[in-house]
Parts: C-alpha cells; sequence; structure tokens
C-alpha cells in the first residue's frame, strides 16, 4: 500500500466502513511509513470532532435575505 493508496481508503477507515483486508493493509503501512503514522491519527482526532459538531440554524437575517433571493413559484 502507498500513502496515495491510504489516502483514498481514508474516508471509509474512518467511518469504520473497510473490509478486513484492507485495514490489515492500512495498519501495515502506518507501521512502516512515519508520515502516515503521524497524520492518521491527527485525521481521527478531526474526525471524531466533526462528530460533535452541533449543527445551529441561521440566524433570522440570513434566512430572511435567502428567502428574498429565491425565484417564485
Amino acid at each position: 500500500m502507498t500513502c496515495e493508496d491510504l489516502a483514498g481508503l481514508l474516508l471509509p477507515a474512518l467511518r469504520g466502513h473497510l473490509a478486513a483486508t484492507d485495514a490489515e493493509a492500512i495498519g501495515a503501512h502506518v507501521a512502516v511509513c512515519t508520515s502516515c503514522a503521524h497524520d492518521l491519527p491527527e485525521m481521527q482526532r478531526i474526525w471524531t470532532l466533526l462528530d460533535t459538531w452541533e449543527e445551529l440554524p441561521p440566524p433570522e437575517r440570513v434566512r430572511d435575505q435567502l428567502r428574498s433571493h429565491r425565484p417564485r413559484d
């Protein structure tokens, strides 16, 4: 596995949607690649933070502006 291969599997890996063989290949690559070994935990931390993101509604002013620019039916 190359760093580029790992990048292509990163999202499924972070979501826990990998085949066991792909997960093993990532583990083997990270064991020998210091760059990916450094980056993978950071990406996992970011993904965890995104899971806790609280979606807030836009302010009323913004909603009003969007409504005023919406085409009429």
